[in-house]
């Protein structure tokens, strides 16, 4: 059987460049990232991957399958299955910072714009859209005894996965007629 995934941890390296250019935000981290103390700058963008599964129902699932050249010695042939599902991702983006609502628009504008977040999606290897762009909202929190200003928004990102699956194929079948006791092997 092999398995091809969606690689969440290497799309969320992958997008840090072009969000970081297009910003021009002071920092921008992935969040549950250990950054030491005193690293984290005033203005900076933080994004996390809150919720990756596939939401729709198994029946939604497309099966493509082909007859492929065997991996193994003893056959000629294996049945190869593709399982297609569109699992839905959300990227979640908070800005921290007194002055970051102008990057923070940047970024959201990044995605939101054609010809931007949607082309690089398109020429990455992910095989993923933009779904929806959500409005940016305050997301202020009280913290002990002080508020940290907080912003944000998410991304709705579709991604395509196939699961391949391969099965042995019966190539060759031996049948025995108990009356006479003569065995014939039959090619399939």
């Amino acid at each position: 059987m092999v398995i091809m995934m969606i690689d969440i941890d290497a799309f969320m390296d992958d997008i840090y460049t072009p969000l970081i250019q297009y910003t021009d935000v002071p920092q921008i981290v992935k969040a549950n990232q250990k950054i030491p103390d005193g690293k984290l700058k005033e203005n900076r963008i933080i994004y996390n991957m809150i919720v990756f599964a596939n939401t729709d129902s198994r029946q939604t699932i497309i099966r493509e399958m082909e007859t492929v050249d065997s991996e193994s010695e003893d056959f000629e042939y294996d049945i190869e299955a593709d399982n297609i599902t569109f699992p839905e991702a959300t990227l979640s983006i908070t800005g921290f910072g007194d002055d970051i609502l102008t990057p923070l628009n940047k970024a959201r504008e990044w995605f939101y714009t054609k010809g931007l977040g949607d082309m690089w999606l398109r020429d990455s290897d992910y095989n993923a859209v933009i779904r929806e762009v959500m409005e940016i909202d305050d997301r202020t929190v009280y913290l002990e005894s002080d508020y940290e200003k907080r912003y944000g928004f998410d991304v709705i990102i579709e991604f395509k996965d196939v699961v391949k699956v391969r099965h042995d194929t019966i190539e060759r079948v031996e049948v025995t007629n108990k009356t006479t006791n003569q065995t014939k092997e039959i090619d399939l």
